[in-house]
Parts: structure tokens; sequence; C-alpha cells
């Protein structure tokens, strides 16, 4: 039982002979076994059971005669290393004392500052409300431990925002101090942009915490041309991350927002006691070629030896991140450097100039933390991760982690053709990862090709004595993806298409990111706003709200994505094959009895865009009469008309297509009374919900605030977007609160209102109206797509 480990006590180097029965003791867990990880880790069953590792020769030291247990396999974990060790448990009576279970510590502060970049002044003593900064970099520069920073309001840029420098720094950036606590001050959302390194870096930091702000990184300003061109030199504005920490231990990010940031959203490098919970992350990774992630833990590295959870990411939503640049380290370009590390590359050219593939870019990824970490546990429950590259969550080069209860849904969003060519995995993947339980995890892929569950034959898994992996709440659920060999038969269920789960989705994400999947009932009535789903299946079902069903119903109907009746959405992917189409109107009472046939639904004005297959004119072409002179829809029967509540369907006359033997009524809705709609006009500062609202024709919108604020009338979109009041319209008695403007008939579709004092409109100050009732034909012009930055630049157009 003797091998060459030299830092074992009590081994005969000359005979080779166990002098003691600590050769496989827990008590050496520094000890490294000959190419293998750590002894700590090979231990962990054993000792969890209250337990002692001996030499397998050495059970003359366990006390079975007092009730203690002998186990020569199973809980020390050596057998394929060829050493060979027991276990000696206690009486089942005998309570072992328990571990200390210390939390992560929480930042002990003395000082508190406040950050308003609204009101505030640099100048000022920054002490109180009224006298707060400007800036977060007044608020960082000549920091002390024990500082809380209170931000208000507004937002915050990184120095030369927006100038084209691409080397420029974070917009809060600190290091060697402790105790801290930087927070949004209570129900505000400040904004941080930036364009240089990132939003919020930390470095050797203890105890901080970091809650509730917006970071928004420059994605949308930066083409993907431009990107290529930085691909070799990793310029700071194409590798800018939103939130991170370099090194440090106890902190926590919660309730942020992180978005449209070139590298990863939230990144923790050689850290341990970090928790990451109740945070969106989204549109990130888009332009770094640093092979990144939108939410990662990577080299972690213990403070200290306890064998508990330490490193947590829970409860947050990640969604439609990817990378779109391969991946490039300068070292992959010379075969010594990798001959030398005795590294191996994932295909040819892979981190090579050469590289023209893209496999990586995950939502949640924890990733080469065995060799650094080697006391402490990690645990991903609870996210939801959606719309990503490759992985919804990896587990890679990482011990002793728990992963539960997590939703994956319709990821793996990079191609699987050419140039890009990604791996057939979108799901949850193990890689190179040691004692890790995988339990209630429900995962859909969009594409049955790919692996829902992945597992290499490195990879272990560990679970607790009497845990039946195939019982409810620890078994998982695969929805229309394969499962790796290597998972386990017991560990995951397949569901079939008719009763496979229907994932989560967020309920409300910030105005900027993309309209959430629609979650459409299979067995209610049309609702009154139409949504369209697709999928990337050909056959006769469709998948709403991330489930696969039968979408040929009295419900909606499918529609073959290549004919001329029906079309995928923007943000499906491009080889969908089929979309979903929900009837905008219908009966409260009554539901359809049969399915409307693809050419009856050519009468539902959704279609406001595509040719009729027998004639060369658009379909608004022929809903003239009905939409603009009469006010109404064109539908294709009176039972998706509501004539009991008050609306009015008519035959004849307005939808103007008998001629094409299409049978479609017009429906003109009941008249709605006029209504007055409270405008809270300083909401919008701190509530991206505030700054919308819809109304109709006749509606008097009352705007009311305290303090120094007006209200104009913008042009267009445009100027809304880069607040310009070149031409814009002070409302009558605009400057008092309670000023009032009433819709007129015929206007829209969108309305655009802001203030003009100050950076008031930049910082969230404004409103846009959508007229519900709007007829005004096909010059309609589009809902603003972000809200306004004092930077203004064309974004471009993302595949």
């Amino acid at each position: 039982p003797c091998f060459e480990v030299p830092v074992f006590e009590g081994c005969d180097s000359d005979s080779g002979e166990s002098a003691s029965p600590t050769t496989c003791e827990a008590g050496n867990p520094d000890a490294v076994i000959p190419e293998d990880k750590s002894w700590n880790s090979y231990t962990y069953s054993c000792r969890q059971a209250g337990g002692t590792c001996y030499s397998a020769d050495s059970e003359s030291f366990c006390d079975t005669s007092a009730g203690y247990t002998w186990s020569p396999t199973g809980y020390c974990g050596v057998s394929a290393l060829s050493v060979s060790c027991g276990c000696c448990m206690p009486p089942a009576t005998s309570s072992p004392t328990p571990a200390p279970v210390p939390q992560r510590q929480p930042p002990n502060t003395v000082r508190t500052y406040y950050v308003d970049s609204v009101n505030g002044n640099n100048n000022n003593d920054g002490l109180t409300e009224g006298t707060a900064w400007a800036t977060l970099k007044k608020a960082a520069t000549g920091i002390q431990s024990q500082t809380e920073i209170v931000v208000m309001n507004g937002v915050y840029q990184n120095l030369n925002y927006g100038d084209g420098t691409i080397d420029n720094y974070a917009v809060f950036s600190i290091q060697d101090v402790d105790d801290i606590v930087l927070r949004a001050f209570p129900g505000h959302t400040p904004k941080l942009q930036f364009d240089g390194s990132g939003g919020i870096s930390l470095k050797n930091v203890n105890r901080a915490e970091v809650t509730g702000f917006e970071v928004e990184g420059p994605n949308q300003l930066i083409t993907r041309e431009e990107a290529e061109a930085d691909r070799l030199l990793h310029s700071r504005k194409f590798s800018g991350r939103g939130i991170v920490l370099w090194s440090g231990s106890h902190v926590l990010f919660a309730n942020n927002i992180v978005h449209d940031t070139p590298n990863s959203g939230i990144r923790c490098n050689s850290a341990d006691y970090v928790t990451v919970e109740n945070n969106e992350v989204y549109h990130c990774t888009y332009w770094s070629s640093n092979a990144e992630s939108a939410i990662v833990f990577a080299e972690s590295l213990a403070v200290d030896e306890l064998d508990i959870t330490k490193m947590i990411i829970k409860n947050n939503i990640v969604h439609d991140n990817e990378n779109r640049i391969p991946y490039y380290n300068s070292n992959y370009d010379d075969p010594a450097y990798l001959e030398e590390n005795q590294m191996h590359v994932a295909r040819e050219n892979y981190g090579s100039s050469l590289q023209t593939f893209i496999i990586d870019g995950s939502g949640v990824y924890i990733s080469r933390n065995s060799n650094s970490y080697l006391y402490g546990r990690y645990e991903l429950s609870g996210n939801v991760a959606y719309r990503n590259g490759i992985n919804g969550l990896v587990v890679h080069k990482t011990d002793r982690c728990l992963v539960k209860d997590n939703v994956l849904y319709d990821n793996g969003q990079v191609s699987r053709e050419e140039p890009e060519s990604r791996q057939n995995y979108a799901g949850l993947t193990l890689n190179n990862a040691k004692e890790v339980s995988v339990y209630n995890n429900s995962v859909y892929v969009t594409w049955s090709g790919d692996k829902a569950f992945q597992k290499d034959s490195a990879s272990t898994y560990y679970d607790a004595a009497g845990v039946d992996v195939s019982a409810k709440g620890f078994v998982n659920y695969n929805c229309n993806g394969q499962v790796a060999s290597e998972v386990g038969s017991d560990r995951v269920v397949t569901l079939d298409t008719a009763t496979c789960m229907r994932t989560r989705a967020p309920t409300q994400s910030p105005t900027s990111s993309p309209t959430a999947s629609p979650t459409v009932s299979t067995t209610s009535s049309p609702t009154t706003s139409p949504t369209r789903a697709c999928i990337a299946e050909t056959g006769t079902n469709c998948r709403v709200g991330g489930i696969e069903t039968a979408c040929c119903n009295t419900a909606h109907t499918c529609f073959e994505k290549t004919s001329n009746y029906g079309s995928c959405r923007e943000s499906c992917p491009v080889n969908a094959d089929w979309a979903c189409y929900v009837p905008s109107t219908s009966s409260p009472t009554a539901s359809p009895t049969a399915a409307p046939t693809a050419r009856q639904m050519m009468c539902e004005a959704q279609y406001s865009g595509l040719t009729l297959p027998d004639d060369t004119k658009p379909w608004s072409y022929y809903t003239y009469g009905c939409r603009n002179n009469a006010g109404g829809e064109c539908v294709s029967s009176e039972q998706f008309c509501d004539v009991a509540g008050g609306a009015t369907y008519l035959t004849s006359g307005y939808c103007g297509i008998a001629a094409l033997g299409v049978s479609c009524g017009c429906c003109v809705p009941a008249p709605a009374e006029s209504s007055t709609i409270e405008i809270a006009w300083q909401a919008g500062f701190s509530d991206a919900a505030a700054r919308t609202v819809d109304a109709k024709s006749g509606d008097t919108l009352r705007f009311t605030w305290t303090s120094n604020h007006n209200v104009y009338t913008l042009q267009d979109e445009e100027s809304l977007s880069s607040c310009s009041f070149t031409q814009a319209t002070e409302l009558d008695g605009g400057s008092t609160s309670g000023v009032t403007y009433t819709i007129p008939s015929g206007a829209g579709p969108y309305l655009y209102f802001a203030c003009e004092v100050g950076s008031h409109c930049q910082n969230g100050q404004h409103l846009t109206v959508t007229v519900t009732d709007y007829s005004g034909g096909d010059d309609a012009t589009s809902a603003p797509t972000s809200a306004p930055t004092s930077v203004v630049t064309s974004a471009p157009t993302l595949p």
C-alpha cells in the first residue's frame, strides 16, 4: 500500500512497507496522488460518513467489535490508481463532531458616501444625499477599506466614453481594499455604461457586495468588421466585462442587470466564498476573441481548508449570449509552447490565428478550477439559461460541484454549419469534472441532434448515501435532445413530445432586451394580442412557450416558413421550418370549432407584409378600406370578432378580396371611452417600465412631478434616441406639474415625450406612448428599440 508521495509520513522508503495506518488516511489532504487530483477529493465520501480512510490491510485499526464498520471499497475511491484503501465508519449511534460551517462574511463598513450623476457635484463632500458626488470615478479614487458607496439614478460612464478610444478603463475600479459595499439607492437602478475594460472591476478585495445596478457594454456600438479587425489585438473596447472580481473572497454580486458586454457579463477569477445570484445577464460575449461565457468562475483559490459549499451561482437569468468572433491566444500559434506545456487543443488550429470556427460561449460556465481549488465546493442551482451560443451550463475541469434545479432551453444558437461549426452540445455538459451531483435539471434543445446532457469518461458523480438518482427531485429531464451514454440511463428521463416539460422564462426583462418567447396555452381561446413563435423541427408540431405542441388546433395554426402563408419572426433560427400563428381576435365566450385553413388565416391583418399567392399586391392593399375607413381589422370569421362585446362585423365591401376566393370580414371594435392616464414623470429615472404606456385616441396624459422638470413632445424615434430637442415642442404649461396632453384622433402609432432639463432625458425621463387604436396605414414607424444615450452612434445590424 506504500507509494511515492513524499509528504506521506509513516512510510519506510527503504522497505516500501507501511509503518502505520496513515498511508490512506485523510490526514494528508495536501498529498497529490500520482497522475491525478488531490487526495482530499478521494476521501470525501468516507469523511462525509464520519469515517477515516486506512490502508486496506489495516482493518485491525478499525474496531469492528465496538460497532465500527469496515468498508474496503466505495468510499476512499482510488482503486483506479492501484491504491488499496478502506473506510472505517463509527457506529450508527455515534455522531461525529460537525465541522464548522461559516457563511460568506458580510462587509463591515464605518463610512458612507453618496453619488448622484443628476444633481451631484464632485466638489461636494459626498456625505449626504444632498451633498453627493457626481461620478463613480470620484468615489473610487482613494477609497478606503470599510466604505459604503450608495449610488442614485443616472448614467455613469468611463472616462472618454464615446470618443473613439479603444483602450479606455472601467467605470468603477478598485483594488487592495476590504469591506466594501457598492449598492443602488433604495428604489433606484443606476446605469453604468462603458466602452473600455468594464463596468465594475474589483481586484484583491475581500468582503464586498455589489447590488442593484444596470451595467451596459458597447456591443450595440460595435460592428462585426471592427471586432474581426481587433481579434488578434484584444483591445479593451472589444474585451470589456460587466462586473469582474480578479481576486478576493466573501463577495456578493446580486440583483444586477448586465448586458451588451463584449466579454463576460459577470466573472470571478482566483476567488473564494463568492455568491452570484438573482442577476440577469444577456447579449454578452459577442465581440471578444477570449472565448468567454456569460457568467464564469475560473481558477478559484481557497482561503481555508473547509470542505463546504463556498462558490455559488444561483437563481440567475442568462440568455442570448454567444461568441461571434473565433478564439485567439497568441501562445497557441507556437507549437513549442503547446508541447512544452503538454497542452492539447480541442480542434486543429484552436486558439490560433487560423481558427475560423466557434466552439465557446455558453451561459453559466465554471472552468479550470481542479488544480487550484483544493478545498471547498460549488453550487449551480435555480438558474434559467436560454438562447445562448453553445451550452446553457458547463462544469469544466472543476471538482465537487452540485448542479440542481436549473432550466436550460434553446441553447446552441451558434450554427453547426461552416464556418462556425459548433459541437453538438446545447444543454448541460460535464467535462473532466469529478464528484459532481446533477439533480432535477430540465433541458430542452431546439435541434434534436444536439446533446441535452453530455458527460465525458473523465467526469465522475458524487451521490450521498441514500440518494435515489432516478427518483423525483433528483432525476433530470430531457426534451428533444440526445443523452450521452456516460451520463447514465437512470439519471435522465427523456420525455415524449406530448408530455415534454414547459420551460420557464423571465417574467420581465429590461426594455432593451429581446421580446421573450410567447407562452400561449394550447387549450385557451386566442388572445387579443397576437404572438408568433418558431421552431426548428419539420413536422406537424410547433413549439409554444418552450414546449413541443400540436399547433394546428383551435388556438393556432402552423405554417411552413418557405411558403407565402407565414414566416418566423426575426429572432428565430435561420433554419427554422415552421411558424406558429395565433389569431388576433376572438370572442371572449366562444372558441373556433375548427382550425382555420392557411388561406382563411390570410384574412388576419398580422400578415400585412405578405403578398397573396394569387396576386401581386400585398395584403395591406386589400385591407385598406377596413383599416383606414372603418377602423377595423380583417378576420376570417365572425367568431374572431367580439360582437357580444360591442364590436361590429362587416361582411363585404371592406376587405376586398372576393375575387381571390378568400372570404373575409371586417371587425370594427366597439368605441372605447376616453380616460385620463397619470404619468409619474420622475419614475422613468429608476423604472424602465415607466418609460412606456399604452393609450388610445381621446385619452389624456397627465404629467406630475416635483422639483425642476418640463415636458416636450419629440418629433420621432431618432429624436428620442438622441434626446434631441431641435424640433421639439413644449406642452402648453409644460413647466408646471399637472400639465396634460390629449391624444388627437389619427395620431400615432407612437408618440414621444421627454424632459429637456439638463441630462434628464438621457437618464430616463422620457415616455413612449403606443396608440393602440392607430390605423394610419403602412408608413407606420416602429417603436424605439433602446433607451436614449448621451452619445449617439448607429447600432450595427446584428445577425
